[in-house]
């Protein structure tokens, strides 16, 4: 998860022919063989934002089972150091509040995660 300097989180939408598309998530992907959680975070964040980003600390690990396959989500709180996000990989890209995130679908297991988000909210020092 980006987070910005004004508390906003960066979300990004799915395209309409992709797995769930149509719905918002947070930006991330499929960690590569050998590649450690980390690494994966800073290389999607290259290959679907074009940013590099500095990771903070983790927020979060969730495990999902949907119909036909499992995921765990690596949920990490991230600054970006430099490039503005650009969607390469994503429909459109906003920025929103912790508020905010009820008003868009997201798939199950990030409803999840934007569940434990508007509980806890985002912390002035995790930016």
């Amino acid at each position: 998860m980006i987070v910005d300097e004004n508390q906003r989180l960066l979300i990004a939408l799915r395209p309409e022919d992709a797995m769930l598309g149509g719905l918002w998530e947070f930006p991330g992907g499929k960690q590569s063989k050998n590649e450690s959680i980390r690494d994966t975070v800073a290389r999607e964040m290259r290959e679907e934002l074009g940013v590099e980003v500095e990771i903070l600390e983790k927020f979060m690990e969730l495990k999902h089972a949907y119909s036909h396959f499992k995921i765990t989500l690596h949920a990490y709180w991230c600054r970006i150091k430099t490039g503005k996000p650009v969607p390469h990989t994503s429909q459109e890209l906003r920025w929103v509040s912790v508020s905010q995130l009820e008003e868009f679908p997201f798939p199950k297991a990030n409803k999840i995660l934007t569940q434990k988000l508007i509980e806890e909210g985002v912390s002035q020092g995790r930016v």
